[in-house]
C-alpha cells in the first residue's frame, strides 16, 4: 500500500477510538512511507501521544485488577497477633418465612388446590352410572 495518507487517517480513526495500539501500528507504517518532513514530524508528534495514551490505559487497567484482585482476596482477622483465619461476615439468622423454601411450599399448595378446583367444578353433575355385571342391579328409588 503506497499511501502513506491513508495510513495516517487510519490511524487517527484508531487513535479517536483510543485503539492506541492499532493507531501507532498505521502511525508507524505512515513515518516510514510518506516523503513529506512535515507529515513525518506530525506523525512523530501522534506517536509519541498515543504512547502515552496506551500507557495511561495500561496502568488504568493494571489498577482495576489490583482492586479486583483485593476484593476477592480473604480478609484476615485485624489483630496481628490474632488467628490467621478468613472472618466470616454476621450470621443472619432469617425467620421461616423469609426463606426460599417456604414460600416454593406455599405456591405448591395454592396450585394443587386450584387444580382439585378446577377439576371439581368441570365433573360432570347429572350423570348417574350405575355398576354393571351379571348380579343386576337394586334400584331403590321407585
Amino acid at each position: 500500500m503506497r499511501h502513506p495518507g491513508l495510513l495516517f487517517n487510519i490511524g487517527q480513526c484508531h487513535r479517536n477510538l483510543k485503539h492506541c495500539v492499532r493507531a501507532l501500528f498505521f502511525f508507524r507504517r505512515h513515518l516510514n512511507l510518506s516523503t513529506s518532513p512535515a507529515s513525518k514530524r506530525h506523525a512523530r508528534l501522534l506517536i509519541t501521544l498515543t504512547d502515552k495514551l496506551h500507557r495511561a490505559q495500561q496502568e488504568r487497567l493494571r489498577e482495576a485488577a489490583r482492586r479486583r484482585a483485593a476484593l476477592l482476596r480473604p480478609r484476615l482477622h485485624p489483630d496481628p497477633m490474632g488467628p490467621k483465619v478468613p472472618v466470616e461476615g454476621p450470621t443472619v439468622h432469617r425467620r421461616f418465612y423469609q426463606r426460599w423454601w417456604f414460600w416454593t411450599v406455599i405456591a405448591t399448595g395454592i396450585a394443587a388446590v386450584v387444580g382439585v378446583s378446577v377439576g371439581v367444578a368441570a365433573w360432570p353433575k347429572n350423570q348417574a352410572t350405575l355398576p354393571g355385571g351379571t348380579l343386576g342391579t337394586v334400584d331403590a328409588r321407585q
